[in-house]
């Protein structure tokens, strides 16, 4: 019992280290081997490299791997995948193993990083990794490079700042800022009014004359000069706020000699300082009984709370309106960052994309703007709405003029469907996808289109494949007239009754919906009833229901079988042919394919002639008849169309004697028999040898 225990317990024991070591050499063959001296060394790379590296030795600056032959340290010798061979994806962490500085600096908790660096995380935007005819392997030399990303217009406007002649590196680092720059951005000094002062020395007379004996010193530069160029002396931006310009600092601040000489006029509340040039009742839209939205005007929250300066610089501004932001919307975003997130999908309003907030809301009142422009159908707070729409969606405004209009449309509910920012329908930004946003309105239709049999552009949701969504020509808001629409699609149907003399009524007259639904139906071929019952309609053939209803009655009467079961479509094409009335074929044909066994007959070596030309509606009629057979007349009466009792020559067939009322069939088969005369298969002897005078004393 011990022994055994002992022997278990050492099994399980060896087990566990052959487990470990297993492990641990499957981890270790997952491993990338570490960087060392590879054995082909870069004399081996210049074997097939040659003219590579010998370009990159002729050029000014040249990197010291390439220069060393050390082509290992950024490349492996052939590559884990495929061709790529740069190490660490040639990302910047690959340099930051010989320039650790560099890393350092980009860190970002170390300050404002460059966002070349930032964004692709490659020093190969700047620097040529191989080498270069420019200094510090860079791409191109100075304001070069940097024009490569950044826009020239910076620096197009008349007055230069005189910086500019060192060139971006006197007040830019190229990689980071150093640590508390993150608010001034990438810069070489820890706050913009220090770079700006080792220029403009505040001890200067001039700086203080300049700015009307106030001590700037301590406030920033950029928020009335440009510090690249502008269009203005002293560097000012474009726009100047009017107080600024025309009576300088004190129109709005205390006396550059009083004890707070940046406090404002109006210490309580900024707007009402920004309310002595601009008339309060403007801005507020107090003039305006209702806003579009319908509910008393709301100023923008900003305004309600007197925060001007939260859109607005007080100074100058490269915007207009002395916007702080570089668009409208990047000054909205700073509250309304969920819109952010909204403008940066596909599926955004146009304006919104743009960032023009101010295309369709008073930056003041926060309302919708409303609109001028004239809409006929509608009215009051719809119609301003709908014209702020027009503005830019001139093509829409026609449609009031329209014979059809979609009554959101005709009462100018543009958000019925559509959204104003983002839709998660990517369609013109509905609020739903389609068919669930019709299916809002028309609950109805919805239900009806539960069918056995629905239309495809239904089933697959495409409303607009057949109606317009705002408004048209005609009716139901269909994109062309009906039979046009129609043919859009089956295309096939139209080619083949091109040219047919037999077209079915509707058709021809272009009304498809007299005999099909448009949407679903519980019949094949969408069909508005069954096959036969369609027919038999009040508009259509109803003397025939009529004929068929009375023959129900008449035992002795004769009905087609296809038109007592109502299977019209045997026999008949239900939009047209080339034969009248609509047949599928010819009489001969079409009837011979139910009755096979007069086709064998046929063969025979006597067939009547309407028989043998395919005449069957010479004696037959087609529906129902009062006659047995469907008989167009009574038995001898047909046959009396054709063979005249006075003719001589049907005396002499006759011997003579006068034919009994009905009696043409004793003798005669109406089809067909195997010898001439049509005479049945089974005959009277006498008859046979034509002595009809054994039975008949007055035969001749």
């Amino acid at each position: 019992m011990t022994g055994s225990y002992y022997l278990r317990k050492r099994a399980i024991y060896l087990a566990g280290i052959l487990m470990l070591f297993l492990c641990s050499f499957l981890f270790s063959s997952c491993l990338k081997p570490p960087w060392k001296q590879s054995r082909f060394s870069g004399s081996r790379c210049s074997q097939c490299h040659r003219s590579k590296l010998q370009s990159y030795l002729q050029k000014a600056s040249v990197h010291k791997p390439v220069r060393d032959r050390d082509c290992h340290l950024c490349h492996e010798p052939h590559g884990y995948i495929g061709a790529l061979l740069v190490r660490d994806d040639g990302g910047a962490v690959l340099c930051y193993r010989c320039h650790p500085k560099i890393a350092a600096q980009t860190s970002p908790q170390q300050g404002f990083v460059h966002q070349a660096i930032q964004r692709g995380g490659k020093c190969t935007a700047c620097h040529d990794p191989h080498a270069s005819q420019g200094s510090r392997l860079l791409k191109q030399e100075g304001q070069k490079l940097c024009f490569s990303c950044h826009d020239q217009a910076l620096i197009s406007q008349p007055n230069q700042h005189k910086a500019l002649e060192k060139g971006c590196l006197v007040c830019h680092p190229p990689h980071a800022a150093a640590i508390g720059q993150q608010a001034a951005g990438l810069l070489t000094a820890s706050r913009e009014q220090e770079l700006c002062l080792r220029c403009h020395s505040p001890g200067r007379e001039k700086l203080a004359a300049a700015h009307q004996g106030y001590q700037v010193i301590d406030q920033r530069c950029s928020a009335c000069h440009n510090p690249h160029s502008s269009n203005q002396r002293f560097l000012l931006r474009r726009t100047v706020h009017k107080p600024l310009q025309d009576q300088g600092c004190s129109a709005c601040h205390l006396p550059a000699d009083s004890k707070e000489p940046f406090r404002v006029k109006k210490k309580e509340r900024i707007d009402d300082l920004c309310y002595q040039c601009h008339p309060r009742e403007q801005y507020n839209n107090i003039n305006i009984k209702k806003s579009v939205q319908g509910s008393p005007p709301q100023p923008h929250q900003p305004m309600r709370e007197g925060r001007c300066l939260i859109c607005h610089t007080p100074h100058a501004s490269d915007r207009s309106g002395l916007l702080l932001a570089q668009q409208t919307a990047a000054g909205c975003y700073r509250c309304h960052q969920r819109i952010r997130e909204e403008a940066s999908q596909d599926a955004a309003h146009s304006p919104l994309k743009k960032g023009e907030c101010t295309v369709c809301h008073d930056p003041h009142s926060g309302e919708l703007i409303p609109s001028q422009g004239e809409w006929s159908q509608g009215g009051g707070e719809q119609q301003a709405a709908a014209g702020l729409c027009f503005k830019c969606h001139e093509k829409e405004k026609s449609m009031a003029k329209q014979p059809a209009t979609h009554a959101p449309a005709r009462r100018g509910e543009c958000l019925a469907c559509h959204v104003a920012h983002l839709s998660q329908s990517s369609d013109h930004l509905l609020r739903e996808p389609m068919p669930r946003l019709c299916y809002r309105c028309h609950q109805e239709a919805e239900k009806t289109f539960t069918k056995v049999h629905v239309h495809t552009p239904v089933r697959d949701g495409r409303c607009l494949g057949c109606h317009e969504a705002h408004a048209g020509k005609y009716e139901h808001l269909l994109l062309f007239p009906q039979q046009e629409l129609c043919w859009s699609c089956h295309l096939s149907l139209r080619h083949q009754l091109q040219g047919a003399s037999a077209l079915h009524a509707p058709l021809k007259a272009g009304d498809c919906r007299q005999c099909h639904a448009p949407h679903a139906s519980d019949y094949k071929n969408l069909l508005s009833g069954d096959d036969g019952r369609i027919c038999l309609t009040e508009r259509c053939h109803q003397p025939l229901a009529k004929a068929l209803e009375a023959e129900q009655h008449q035992a002795a009467s004769s009905v087609h079988g296809p038109f007592k079961e109502l299977q019209c479509l045997r026999c008949h094409s239900p939009h047209g042919s080339g034969i009248s009335p609509q047949l599928l074929s010819q009489a001969k044909t079409l009837c011979l394919s139910c009755h096979q066994e007069h086709e064998k007959k046929l063969k025979s070596d006597t067939a009547h002639p309407p028989d043998r030309k395919g005449e069957c509606l010479t004696c037959h009629l087609g529906h129902r008849s009062p006659y047995p057979a469907l008989l167009a007349k009574g038995v001898d009466s047909v046959c009396l169309e054709c063979h005249q009792q006075t003719e001589q020559s049907f005396r002499v067939a006759h011997g003579g004697l006068e034919t009994q009322k009905g009696g043409c069939l004793t003798c005669h088969d109406p089809h067909s028999s195997q010898g001439k005369g049509l005479f049945r298969k089974v005959i009277h002897e006498p008859f046979k040898t034509k002595k009809c005078h054994v039975c008949h004393q007055s035969a001749k």
